[in-house]
């Protein structure tokens, strides 16, 4: 009689509270491309879930499909929580279609949002000039 008191108690203990074993998953997608320069570029990223907690976070392109971490990426540290973030991508070649899209590490996870593609603008690129004293 013991064992079963013991097995109802455990069994109404389960349904009354449920215990999760799952991990919340990180989520973030890859937002638009501003201000195209020949050499810089904004683009934004959208953080919709912070899972279990993001270490770092970005976007990473390439000048190829499919870029990952690997190739070149901004990288920040100090997470924002969901949100919009924006990267400055700098030393860009210009009227060069690149590849990019956000991501957030947590430990060996990586996940990576949307990829979009750009291509820099054409111009002139202008060095800075000394004025005489």
């Amino acid at each position: 009689m013991k064992n079963n008191k013991l097995i109802i108690s455990l069994l109404i203990s389960y349904f009354l509270f449920p215990v999760s074993c799952t991990k919340q998953e990180m989520l973030v997608a890859t937002g638009e491309v501003k201000n195209i320069l020949p050499t810089t570029v904004e683009i934004t990223g959208l953080i919709l879930s912070a899972g279990d907690g993001i270490k770092k976070y970005g976007h990473c392109y390439a000048k190829t499909p499919n870029p990952t971490i690997s190739d070149s990426k901004t990288e920040f540290t100090v997470t924002i929580g969901i949100g919009e973030f924006t990267s400055y991508l700098q030393d860009l070649e210009p009227g060069t279609k690149y590849y990019a899209k956000a991501y957030l590490t947590r430990d060996n996870i990586i996940v990576y949002g949307n990829e979009i593609n750009f291509t820099t603008g054409t111009g002139t690129v202008l060095s800075p000039v000394t004025l005489p004293d």
